[in-house]
């Protein structure tokens, strides 16, 4: 049993105390909470050593869940929020959970601990990552910086370097095309991967703003990335062939200029940062591959990823042939990338990555089956996949701790664009408006705890870009830490972009003009409810879905207003039977629609009143959760 030193600090009576006393006592509760971390990681190794014994795997969800509840409910009894647990536990079982993996490797795995030297590309955020999968690792690394690709690949092959680190993909610019054409010729194998979230931000020389910089600096990569930020900048634009010539250039110089680039690239940390996270993209991931001449063994209780490179026959379906037998062992695919053979016109090589275990029977029966049916295979190796999922607990949780988990989603309802979002069968959103971000975190974190599956902003009056784009920004922020997806009620066709950027899914009002909402429709790539007109002939409904079929974007859904009835409803679920459109999202602050929405697989929209201190009155959210499950 461990003491908690935490006792001592908690009667004192802070008004007898001076600011730096305070201070004391805060830097001592910092102290204690650190030893407390660090036996928590220690046991952590302790149970990954009971898990090699009886060969668990390291994740046990329903373990997490249980002590998600528990400690929320401890938590509140100290007074501590149940969202501002999540955050925090959310980071320590992930650490828990690298640290498993990490020991479980080093026991199959031989020399894992040894120094190594490790090439990566100079003038690159290579080095941010490679420092991060090294650290987790407690393996000392030498570098060897190399000027290109292809020269990271010559240190390992001549043994000039033991490993090597280099990019595959990012969330933003997509495959990199070089390092795979790379693959496709080298005895190297991939033995790892880390991905890193990085922001593409603009530095200066001078601590101004950007409308009073000279000129911009920025690589092409960069710019693809950020290019909507700096549409008002164009005459100020000047290319570079690397971002570390740019620092360069912005020291150089006396006049204020600016740089846009990574907030991982070496050097930027010295600059002035005039404008933070101008990504095209909210969310932007590098996803790194680790090259070895050496191929690893992924212990039986780690999640791995296996890649490998095929090329087929030019017959029709003869790369549906080898995909189907993937799905036949049920053998999740999360990347299928192509690439053209040198001197081959037209004649293509297929990269696959598999979320298995090269030593799976399933794999291997896979494999056998494969083989035959294509000119070239190859396994680029097996690694442990980085991907560590937070723990998400039943919404009804938050609600009221002591309910069970609300019922398994059924398969029709799993195919709603929403139910796949929220993870709920009847999802509960809660909309929202207004200007002051601030008050809308406090109503995200008050809806959260009374149990909403997610909320819609509307972006009615918002018309200036750049505004509604750093309040998107926040509002998906906030919506991220709590787990809670955000979607966009549109109002004009300028808000679309942000809506695609910063969204999970949007609503579009009802027009009489077909063709403008199939062209809105078409412009977004996520999820869409379109509001239908009530009392609308299924005849007439029929007309507009099928119009809207051609939109391009599959994942439209119906969206009821206030003044749906019956027959309404009746008319969307023909239309659902006949797969025009998935069930309807109803616009109701009604317990018997709530009880109705349930019945028809529906999701719903609320509005709630605001109390005489501003606070979102909640308890019709809880009512109306309660009929519904």
């Amino acid at each position: 049993m461990i003491n908690l030193p935490l006792g001592r600090f908690i009667f004192l009576d802070k008004n007898m105390l001076s600011l730096e006393q305070i201070r004391q006592e805060i830097t001592a509760l910092d102290q204690a909470l650190l030893t407390l971390l660090a036996k928590r990681k220690a046991i952590a190794i302790d149970v990954a050593r009971s898990k090699q014994a009886t060969t668990k795997p390291v994740r046990d969800i329903e373990r997490e869940q249980a002590l998600l509840i528990r400690l929320i409910k401890q938590g509140a009894e100290l007074g501590l929020e149940a969202t501002y647990i999540t955050q925090i536990y959310h980071t320590i079982l992930e650490d828990s959970v690298r640290s498993q993996q990490v020991y479980l490797q080093q026991q199959v795995n031989a020399n894992n601990n040894s120094r190594l030297t490790l090439s990566y590309v100079a003038d690159s955020e290579a080095l941010h990552a490679a420092n991060n999968f090294y650290q987790q690792r407690k393996t000392p690394i030498s570098l060897a910086p190399a000027a290109h690709f292809q020269a990271c690949f010559e240190q390992v092959e001549q043994g000039t370097a033991d490993a090597a680190i280099l990019p595959i993909e990012s969330s933003s610019a997509g495959s990199i095309n070089q390092v795979y054409d790379l693959l496709q010729h080298t005895q190297l194998a991939i033995t790892g991967e880390i991905v890193c979230q990085q922001n593409h931000c603009i530095y200066s020389n001078h601590n101004v703003g950007l409308d009073q910089v000279e000129k911009i600096y920025t690589t092409p990569e960069a710019y693809s990335q950020a290019d909507q930020c700096l549409l008002p900048y164009q005459d100020k634009i000047h290319y570079l062939s690397a971002t570390s010539k740019g620092i360069t250039e912005l020291t150089k110089a006396r006049e204020p200029v600016a740089l846009l680039a990574s907030d991982l690239h070496p050097g930027v940390e010295d600059l002035s940062l005039i404008k933070a996270k101008v990504n095209n993209q909210a969310d932007s991931l590098s996803r790194y591959i680790i090259v070895a001449k050496q191929s690893i063994q992924v212990a039986s209780q780690v999640p791995a990823k296996t890649t490998l490179v095929v090329s087929t026959g030019q017959q029709a379906g003869a790369l549906l042939t080898v995909l189907s037998v993937f799905n036949q062992h049920q053998l999740p695919m999360t990347k299928l990338e192509s690439r053209p053979v040198k001197g081959q016109p037209w004649q293509e090589v297929f990269y696959i990555d598999l979320a298995a275990n090269l030593d799976d029977l399933a794999m291997q029966q896979a494999f056998a089956e494969i083989q035959p049916l294509t000119h070239h295979f190859k396994i680029l190796g097996c690694y442990p996949s980085h991907e560590v999922a937070a723990t998400q607990l039943p919404s009804q949780a938050y609600v009221d701790l002591s309910l069970q988990q609300s019922k398994e989603q059924d398969a029709s309802a799993a195919q709603h664009p929403l139910s796949e979002i929220t993870q709920h069968q009847h999802c509960v959103l809660v909309s929202l408006q207004g200007n002051d971000i601030e008050q809308l975190k406090q109503d995200c974190q008050q809806l959260k705890q009374a149990g909403s599956h997610g909320i819609v902003f509307s972006l009615e009056g918002h018309h200036d870009v750049t505004n509604m784009a750093q309040l998107l920004a926040e509002l998906k922020h906030t919506c991220q830490q709590l787990h809670m997806p955000l979607g966009v009620a549109i109002t004009a066709p300028v808000q679309i972009d942000a809506a695609n950027k910063f969204a999970q899914f949007a609503t579009l009002p009802w027009s009489d003009n077909m063709d403008t909402i199939s062209a809105c429709c078409n412009k977004l790539s996520i999820a869409t409810a379109v509001k239908v007109a009530p009392d609308t002939a299924a005849a007439s409904w029929l007309a507009q879905c099928q119009k809207l079929n051609t939109s391009g974007n599959q994942r439209l859904f119906a969206y009821i207003n206030e003044t749906a009835k019956v027959n309404d409803l009746n008319c969307v679920s023909e239309l659902t039977a006949q797969g025009l459109f998935k069930l309807p999202l109803l616009d109701q602050d009604a317990i018997t629609h709530a009880t109705r929405c349930g019945k028809l697989g529906a999701h719903l929209e609320l509005s709630l009143r605001r109390d005489n201190q501003g606070q979102l009155e909640v308890s019709a959210l809880t009512n109306i959760l309660a009929a519904i499950y």
